[in-house]
């Protein structure tokens, strides 16, 4: 990622200052593809995404180490940011053509 800033003075006959404030970097993992309701990580969303849900709606440490290398935040369906009771009509619903 690159950022440019560019500051000018015109007419070029004074001291140029510029400032940048509330600024935040902020790590993104893009090794981990997020498909909401995908909870087994196998590029379907189907039955057999209910019990991984289930898990990581219940015990967020035993989904991780069932499914290391899927991301648990596939089961924020309603993308709140929390993984909770709301996100299970959401679920229910991508199952449910």
């Amino acid at each position: 990622m690159r950022i440019r800033f560019s500051a000018k003075d015109l007419p070029n006959n004074s001291i140029t200052e510029a400032g940048i404030d509330a600024v935040t970097v902020v790590n993104v993992y893009c090794n981990q593809a997020t498909t909401p309701g995908d909870l087994n990580c196998d590029g379907a969303v189907n039955v057999f995404d209910i019990d991984p849900f289930v898990l990581a709606l219940t015990d967020a440490a035993a989904y991780t180490d069932a499914y290391p290398d899927c991301n648990i935040d596939n089961a924020d369906i309603n993308g709140d940011g929390e993984i909770n009771v709301f996100d299970v009509d959401p679920f229910v619903d991508l199952l449910v053509p």
